[in-house]
């Protein structure tokens, strides 16, 4: 049975006589419950097998095209525990910055830079520069700074990078600095990434809101693979 989202007519296809339902995975419905006299919430389960492993595009579209497109709301989905552990994880947490920054017995201590707007790339590396020296262990790029008129990325990345190696130098600490590399494209993104490397910066975040789960994927892969550690930034829906 094929299903039209535009006006949910249902319509016979010859190609569903060639499928054994019997044995081939197949949404079904677990249990329909009415909430009032115009919403009715509807639980399905959807095999895995639908789904590619360790692919979030694949989990999202799965799961949502379907029903969205037909005016419905998802409300919950629970993922199985064997198709969850197909994804990347963290490589590090808690304990294994601490263990990068030979911080123990203590909070690690970070901060994202204010203002956004209005320093210029060298204020702004002495503002990061300040603050590492001060105490701060990490200090950050906010999630809405790209390249902007008074402030370019490639300008900001080099004296932010000099900032971090001066406080590390001088407090004998291992500091760092986690530049924004979020950009319009991909191949954008990892070119500041590889610029970033260059300069010595081993700490970088992406916008992973706006940049989409194949962009974020594809940075964090690159980042793995050059040994740099990606920053989890607060999501936001």
């Amino acid at each position: 049975l094929l299903v039209s989202a535009a006006n949910g007519d249902w319509v016979e296809s010859w190609t569903g006589s060639l499928v054994d339902h019997e044995t081939v995975p197949q949404v079904k419905l677990l249990e329909t419950k009415r909430v009032d006299s115009s919403t009715v919430n509807v639980s399905l389960i959807i095999p895995q097998e639908m789904v590619e492993a360790g692919s979030m595009v694949s989990l999202i579209s799965v799961i949502s095209a379907p029903i969205t497109s037909t005016g419905a709301r998802i409300v919950d989905a629970r993922i199985p525990v064997g198709l969850a552990r197909t994804f990347k994880t963290p490589s590090y947490g808690v304990i294994g910055m601490r263990d990068l920054a030979s911080k123990y017995g203590r909070p690690l201590l970070s901060s994202t830079m204010r203002p956004m707007n209005g320093l210029s790339p060298k204020m702004y590396g002495r503002a990061v520069y300040e603050t590492l020296k001060g105490g701060v262990d990490m200090t950050a790029d906010p999630t809405m700074m790209h390249s902007l008129p008074d402030n370019s990325w490639r300008r900001r990345f080099r004296f932010v990078a000099e900032a971090a190696f001066a406080a590390q130098q001088e407090t004998g600490e291992v500091k760092y600095h986690a530049v924004n590399i979020s950009a319009p494209t991909v191949e954008d993104m990892t070119a500041r990434a590889e610029y970033a490397k260059e300069l010595g910066i081993n700490m970088m975040i992406v916008d992973s809101s706006a940049v989409g789960w194949s962009a974020l994927a594809s940075v964090v892969n690159w980042c793995q693979n050059n040994d740099v550690i990606i920053g989890a930034m607060g999501g936001r829906s």
